[in-house]
């Protein structure tokens, strides 16, 4: 039951599911703008620190590897010899080590410059966060290739429309 709920859930089927995937992203870029509100919520060890920056670097970074990870996806061949399909996986296995390595990265700035406590928890919320807006830049990535297909058949349609034309 679980896998077919999500393959169900998550394939991006019906037109409803790009505008709640759409809104979705909006509410993430507000997510962006604000979250240096969040961030001095946490403790720093030095007060010339500042933090702000680097966690709205780190969520952009992660959104961005999600995007690029989807749109260079769409570019892999559909018919490739298991040598290549191996190379591809290897791309795969990239952009995953690309998230990881961002997560540690969040975690030496968490504990080089916050207090021990709020180092921790900084270290939990920001990973949670990179984790999903990861996750959204790769579904973005669909949207964003929905949204060009869908463009370009308007635009052929707009301009072709005396050739469709049924006499």
């Amino acid at each position: 039951m679980g896998n077919s709920f999500l393959t169900n859930y998550f394939s991006l089927t019906e037109w409803w599911h790009y505008v709640i995937l759409l809104l979705w992203i909006f509410l993430l870029l507000i997510g962006i703008k604000y979250y240096p509100n969040i961030e001095t919520l946490f403790k720093k060890k030095d007060e010339s620190y500042d933090g702000k920056r680097s966690g709205q670097s780190m969520l952009i970074a992660s959104f961005s590897t999600g995007l690029a990870m989807v749109i260079l996806w769409m570019f892999k061949p559909a018919n490739i010899s298991a040598a290549a399909e191996l190379n591809w996986s290897y791309v795969e296995i990239a952009f995953y080590g690309l998230i990881v390595l961002l997560l540690l990265v969040n975690a030496i700035v968490s504990v080089l410059n916050y207090t021990a406590k709020s180092g921790l928890i900084r270290l939990i919320v920001l990973s949670i966060f990179m984790l999903v807006y990861f996750y959204t830049g790769m579904f973005g990535g669909l949207l964003i290739l929905s949204v060009f297909v869908l463009v370009v058949v308007i635009y052929f349609l707009v301009k072709f429309k005396n050739i469709l034309k049924i006499r």
